[in-house]
């Protein structure tokens, strides 16, 4: 077995495992009751991370016509919702805290029923059928349930069973997480060398991930504002837009379809993921500004 097939089928996957059982550490029952207790707000944040970022990437793929594999790729990124640091983001900005994870906790396990199903539509539209990539929807998506369903009911498990040791745990855990992905990143950017050393292609591959980014956000922006949600909630909604599970589309291409050219996009996608969403709060709040002093 060469380092790569050791990499994409054991490394990877462990990796997405640990990331994901430190989320469940840090996940209550109650983190999931906000559905109830806030059905209108999950419902427009769920709306706009399992549905219209996938949507709004169609369209943008079909404007922009990019190569399969970044196509694919796109795809595979919008329909990954629920980045581990998007709670950090909503800390920092003191938006709705509870409703960022809440968001997080559920688009994290509802990914392992869609992605199959986006993934198989974006290769069977974008890559002709996909030939060697074609995949069994059935059995990614049981795969996709262990490593992600699994090891966060496992967190959750410990941490009703140990609530101590599992917060103490669950803090090192977010530190671990992010360099974690960035392990996950530059592994799929080391298989990937000779195109992302050139740093035009990364400009082109940044530019497709700036326009489906920023027009999901402003789209979600125009979602919140119409249904009047509170300020806090709706910040939360846009940031939650804007950070995807990166972990989650590199371990999709890599060890599920095997495919270094399709990682090649998340891949420059992790290195925007956080000034994504305070480029545009920054912006809105800017806008805002100009308009009360008009």
């Amino acid at each position: 077995m060469g380092s790569f097939q050791f990499l994409v089928n054991y490394v990877f996957p462990s990796i997405v495992f640990v990331i994901m059982l430190g989320m469940g550490l840090a996940l209550r029952p109650a983190d999931f009751r906000l559905l109830a207790a806030k059905p209108k707000s999950m419902l427009i944040g769920l709306t706009g991370q399992m549905l219209l970022l996938p949507l709004t990437a169609i369209v943008v793929i079909h404007l922009l016509n990019p190569s399969p594999e970044i196509a694919v790729g796109l795809m595979l990124l919008a329909a990954s919702p629920g980045g581990v640091a998007s709670n950090a983001i909503s800390f920092v900005i003191r938006a709705d805290i509870a409703l960022s994870v809440s968001l997080t906790a559920v688009s994290s396990i509802f990914v392992a029923f869609t992605l199959p199903f986006w993934g198989a539509y974006a290769i069977e539209t974008f890559m002709e059928g996909g030939g060697q990539l074609a995949l069994s929807i059935e059995k990614t998506m049981v795969r996709l349930m262990s490593l992600t369903i699994l090891p966060v009911s496992i967190g959750m498990s410990i941490r009703r069973l140990a609530p101590g040791a599992a917060y103490a745990i669950a803090e090192k855990f977010r530190i671990i997480s992010i360099l974690l992905i960035v392990f996950l990143a530059s592994s799929s950017a080391y298989y990937n060398r000779e195109y992302l050393s050139n740093p035009g292609m990364i400009a082109h591959l940044a530019w497709y991930c700036f326009i489906l980014l920023a027009a999901a956000m402003f789209l979600a922006y125009f979602l919140v504002r119409a249904t009047r949600l509170p300020a806090a909630q709706a910040t939360t909604i846009l940031v939650e837009v804007g950070i995807q599970n990166v972990a989650i589309t590199l371990l999709f291409s890599m060890t599920i379809l095997q495919d270094p050219a399709i990682a090649r996009l998340p891949v420059v996608y992790s290195m925007l993921m956080i000034c994504m969403p305070w480029l545009f709060i920054y912006y809105l709040n800017r806008s805002r500004g100009k308009a009360a002093r008009v």
